[in-house]
């Protein structure tokens, strides 16, 4: 960025937020909306694998699907609800010792807090981290970050006890569900961006192509909202922790697929709140 703003007089960003509106050369995607008209006209410098990802998703998917033929069997005709993507208690830790190196309290804290979310009074534990100097005393962006990471990881690690849920690491299996549309039967779980409130990102392109009627979007984060002040971060931090409690409080861990839907709505509910 700094070589580019080096070179030429103006630079315009496209943001994953509309936190620095302020700000005359950011633009927020939170502007534009999502055309399914398929735009994309020319690809180069690919192979011949990806051009055939992007241009004939159907072709890819059931390459795909045979080429990792182990792991698709199991859910081609199976009704799950399946999030796609980095929710887990180790990716969360090499955060927590990046950013809080001297703090072994705070680590500690957590690799045995994630191990056990049964126990809700683990929950305040977690949440009195956003009152610690060391938290409050960081850039807001990271703020953000941490929170999104911490909440879909206490998540995604609850919704994994139960029968007709599936986490798929982005490395674990190559198998790609995300972009493909031969699954049918499976409802896709979108949690918003990491590091913005913008509707329009990489998953949700694909969630909104692929997945369009058959997919959840929970709202950590509303996309309207200007999260950069203390006060409105802090009265969502609250917002959030109430919602959690909700989910983790529904231990019907054999309940059919329609049911846990319903209590995923509702969470979601309660973050409009």
């Amino acid at each position: 960025m700094e070589k580019l703003k080096y070179k030429f007089k103006k630079v315009n960003i496209f943001s994953l937020s509309n936190f620095y509106l302020n700000k005359k050369n950011i633009i927020s995607l939170n502007n534009f909306t999502i055309k399914n008209k398929r735009s994309l006209n020319k690809i180069q410098g690919v192979d011949f694998i990806k051009k055939l990802k992007y241009y004939y998703p159907l072709f890819y998917s059931i390459y795909n699907f045979f080429r990792y033929f182990k792991y698709s069997k199991n859910i081609i005709n199976k009704k799950k609800i399946v999030f796609v993507g980095k929710a887990d208690n180790k990716s969360l830790l090499a955060i927590l010792e990046k950013k809080f190196p001297s703090n072994k309290e705070v680590i500690k804290y957590f690799s045995n807090i994630t191990n056990d979310t049964n126990n809700l009074d683990n929950l305040d534990l977690i949440f009195d981290l956003f009152n610690q100097s060391e938290f409050m005393s960081t850039k807001f962006h990271f703020k953000y970050h941490l929170v999104n990471m911490i909440i879909r990881t206490i998540l995604v690690n609850h919704l994994n006890k139960f029968r007709y849920f599936y986490h798929k690491m982005n490395t674990k299996i190559p198998l790609d569900l995300l972009h493909s549309n031969i699954y049918p039967k499976l409802i896709m779980l979108d949690f918003g961006c990491k590091v913005g409130n913008s509707d329009i990102y990489s998953r949700s392109l694909f969630i909104n192509r692929f997945y369009r009627k058959s997919n959840i979007k929970i709202n950590f984060f509303l996309n309207d909202t200007n999260y950069n002040d203390e006060n409105i971060l802090g009265n969502r931090i609250v917002t959030l922790k109430k919602s959690l409690n909700f989910i983790l409080n529904f231990k019907d861990f054999n309940c059919s697929v329609e049911n846990l839907k319903n209590k995923l709505l509702k969470m979601n509910d309660l973050l409009r709140e």
